[in-house]
């Protein structure tokens, strides 16, 4: 059966289907946009509904109300006073100088600055593109405007820009991080990986990696280019403006709203395991969850050590896969972060495991939504809304740790070789 279905991926195939899917959402958004009253669209939501936490933020510090950056009532009167009063809270919860981020684009009015914003996130994929390109030489052009077709296909990517999410910004900052580290420029990819932080939850396992490689220079500018944001970020809101983000991520809403309201939409094994399970075992499930990433994190570290400096493309394959799968708070859209493994990983064609784990995965994100919608139907359909993204992933994750595997074994025959001359 995965022969036969490996079969039909041919590349005429692929190019044709990416091209319906990218059609598809292309025309859906314009008539969302067009058959609304805006900011509100024809579905209900706001205009680039994820943007508009980021705007209330930046609005926020501008308006001088930088203490209730994290009031929840605040945010919420300031948006219907955009919105006339859509019922649903667009809730910033970012870090207090990630509103420093967005301050500049919540100068203009609502719509203007989601308009400048989606053109932003475009320009950001390119660049981050561009910047990917020479890590994965192996590839011809005609191949890479084929796997950029099918990235732009992805649900992750589509969501990204049609929602108005962050997660393009962060792309950038992590290739822009890969190319300095390739390119042996140490201090200058330490602090631009540190930016990273702006999301946390996606670079966590950056300085872990930076230490086991013995990358020392990278290792300080990092630390260096994070106590400068802690600082920023006190400096925008003060002890206790970052005390209340920090009650806001550990509260009851927030655990009820997004943690458990939203496992379905999330990626890694905590969240698979909350969607999974009754909510009443929602706390167990994520600490197994939790447990099972740290396996994880601990075979990665154990062959990074192992892996010389210059393969960078293979050996951050699997920390991007790693943090995804470790991470209890990974939306679909912040799936762009394996941009860089995946073409890793497809470089040449891939293995027909990769391209099937592909597939699947395409498919499951894709049909998150209907089949949340169908579990919710009854108690007996509950499994089928399981985040089961989870597997495809964690097969992928199998593949970029063999393939990182391959290369430190091949790097260690060459030096044993090298010695015994």
């Amino acid at each position: 059966m995965g022969a036969y279905v490996d079969g039909l991926l041919t590349p005429a195939r692929v190019r044709v289907a990416a091209w319906v899917v990218v059609g598809l959402c292309v025309v859906a958004a314009v008539l969302n946009v067009v058959l609304g009253d805006l900011p509100g669209t024809a579905i209900g939501t706001t205009f680039l509904p994820d943007w508009f936490a980021h705007w209330t933020g930046g609005r926020m510090l501008l308006d001088g109300r930088a203490s209730e950056l994290y009031d929840p009532a605040a945010q919420q009167a300031l948006q219907d006073s955009v919105t006339g009063g859509l019922p649903v809270l667009a809730w910033f919860v970012a870090p207090p100088v990630a509103a420093l981020v967005y301050a500049p684009f919540a100068a203009l009015p609502y719509v203007a600055s989601g308009v400048v914003w989606a053109a932003v996130t475009i320009a950001l994929l390119v660049a981050s593109a561009a910047l990917l390109r020479p890590l994965l030489p192996t590839y011809t052009d005609r191949q890479w405007r084929l796997a950029l077709l099918c990235v732009a296909a992805s649900q992750p990517v589509l969501e990204l820009v049609c929602g108005g999410q962050d997660s393009a910004l962060l792309l950038l900052v992590w290739v822009a991080g890969l190319r300095l580290l390739h390119a042996h420029r140490d201090l200058a990819a330490g602090a631009v990986l540190a930016l990273g932080l702006v999301k946390p939850q996606l670079f966590v396992l950056v300085p872990l990696v930076l230490l086991v490689q013995r990358r020392w220079s990278a290792l300080g500018a990092w630390v260096a280019a994070t106590l400068a944001l802690v600082g920023a970020s006190l400096a925008v809101d003060g002890i206790d403006g970052n005390r209340a983000w920090v009650e806001a991520l550990t509260s009851d809403r927030y655990h009820e709203v997004v943690q458990l309201g939203q496992s379905w939409m999330m990626h890694g094994i905590p969240s698979a395991l909350v969607s999974l399970l009754p909510s009443s075992y929602a706390g167990a499930a994520q600490l197994v969850g939790l447990a099972l990433g740290a396996v994880l994190v601990v075979a990665l570290l154990l062959v990074v050590r192992r892996t010389p400096e210059a393969t960078v493309s293979a050996t951050w394959a699997l920390v991007a896969l790693t943090t995804v799968l470790l991470t209890p708070h990974i939306l679909s859209y912040d799936l762009v972060l394996l941009i860089p493994a995946v073409l890793h990983l497809a470089r040449g064609g891939g293995t027909r495991t990769t391209r099937l784990s592909l597939l699947a995965l395409f498919l499951l994100t894709w049909t998150a939504w209907p089949r949340h919608e169908l579990a919710a139907l009854s108690p007996w359909l509950g499994w089928i809304g399981v985040s089961w993204a989870v597997v495809p992933l964690l097969v992928l994750w199998r593949e970029a740790y063999r393939d990182l595997a391959a290369a430190s074994t091949d790097a260690d025959a060459t030096t044993e070789s090298a010695r015994a001359a």
